[in-house]
């Protein structure tokens, strides 16, 4: 049987063999899946690139140690041109990042008890053996809850987030080696095309329609497309915030997070708790205000980021001192941390948040969503965009 006629996942461009072959090298096993195995369409991701599946493996050899089932995250090129015009050429990039920002921490234990993630257990780079298509095959929890831009995270849920950042800023201090393995090289890339200012010119001016009552403060976020006509002068400007390059997710916002839902008792009211991080296609060396600046604004209420943003910002910063243990810090003072978070808001928001908003337009055209979730939506959007213009005034930047 020819490569062609290998009977393929769900209609993707992978076949059963190529993921069996994998998962045999990367788990160092014989194994065999059997003819009831089943891949279950998850569909899209809480954004625009991945599509996933739920494996069921059918083991022959019925090893108890491997798992019964899987989650497979897959990049393909014709899902990636569809999204062409928005994302750019980014097919090796969130394919190849993250396979091996997951392959590389499988190994790292000390990462692993700082950082929730789910098991790695095989994938491929995109374009390996001339597939166009790359994946990771991960590890399945059980339920699992969604969290959007239009939910709000509780303090507790918003916390737990914080003490894990703090914890891989530590882990970034002591182990300098593992955070350079991941450079910036290949977001410039990415940046380059999808944060063109043609490109933020053009979403700015859909903000704009959707939320014509914020007319000054999106043109004052506009005077920020002056750092993307060379994107180096971006990076420049990001890690000027940070004394040390730390590790970065990238793209760290509830979507990105797995929660589960505790069971109610009288210490508990069912809040969400963090499960797992996952979508790590963007992870990068850098500022770790980049993070905070992204997940902060999308996870908690409007109404709660406007009045309490610094106890948030305080938390970290006393968490990263705990964690540390003694090491120099990114920043000298609180001070100087408040000062360089708002130094990278407006530049992470203006490409953020146009994005959020096409995503909501692209995944529901807002038909789904309830008038409750649609004020918490607004209120977020409004509030950021608030919240940006404020910060490129007072700095003057």
């Amino acid at each position: 049987m020819t490569s062609q006629e290998e009977p393929k996942i769900e209609g993707t461009l992978l076949s059963w063999r190529n993921l069996e072959s994998d998962f045999q090298k990367e788990m160092n096993t014989q194994a065999k899946m059997g003819s009831n195995r089943k891949a279950h369409p998850l569909g899209a991701s809480n954004g625009f690139i991945s599509t996933c599946f739920l494996i069921e493996f059918d083991w022959e050899l019925g090893d108890r140690h491997l798992p019964k089932q899987a989650i497979l995250k897959m990049v393909e090129c014709d899902r990636l041109q569809s999204q062409a015009d928005n994302l750019g050429d980014v097919d090796d990039v969130f394919s190849d990042t993250e396979f091996t920002f997951l392959r590389r921490v499988s190994k790292e234990k000390d990462f692993q008890k700082a950082v929730p993630l789910p098991q790695f257990f095989c994938g491929r780079k995109f374009g390996l053996n001339g597939l166009n298509a790359g994946y990771v095959l991960i590890e399945y929890f059980e339920n699992i809850h969604s969290r959007h831009i239009y939910h709000i995270i509780p303090e507790s849920g918003v916390l737990q987030i914080i003490q894990i950042l703090a914890k891989m800023g530590a882990f970034s201090l002591r182990n300098p080696k593992f955070v350079a393995e991941f450079d910036e090289k290949l977001l410039a890339e990415t940046m380059a095309d999808y944060a063109h200012p043609e490109k933020l010119h053009r979403f700015l001016d859909t903000l704009l329609v959707k939320f014509p009552e914020k007319k000054s403060e999106i043109e004052t976020l506009r005077t920020q497309t002056k750092y993307f006509y060379n994107i180096d002068d971006y990076f420049k400007r990001m890690s000027s915030t940070s004394k040390v390059n730390m590790l970065t997710h990238g793209d760290l916002w509830p979507g990105n997070i797995l929660w589960q839902k505790r069971r109610r008792t009288e210490e508990s009211n069912g809040e969400f708790t963090v499960k797992a991080i996952v979508d790590w296609q963007l992870t990068h060396h850098g500022t770790p205000l980049e993070d905070l600046a992204r997940f902060l604004p999308t996870a908690l209420s409007g109404k709660e980021y406007k009045n309490n943003r610094d106890k948030y910002l305080l938390t970290y910063w006393q968490e990263l001192q705990k964690e540390a243990r003694g090491l120099q810090l990114p920043w000298d003072t609180f001070d100087e941390l408040i000062k360089q978070y708002e130094l990278v808001l407006p530049l992470v928001i203006i490409v953020y948040t146009p994005l959020f908003v096409e995503m909501i337009d692209h995944s529901t055209n807002g038909k789904n969503l309830s008038q409750k979730d649609l004020n918490v939506y607004y209120e977020k959007i409004r509030v950021t965009l608030d919240e940006a213009a404020s910060c490129i005034r007072k700095w003057k930047l």
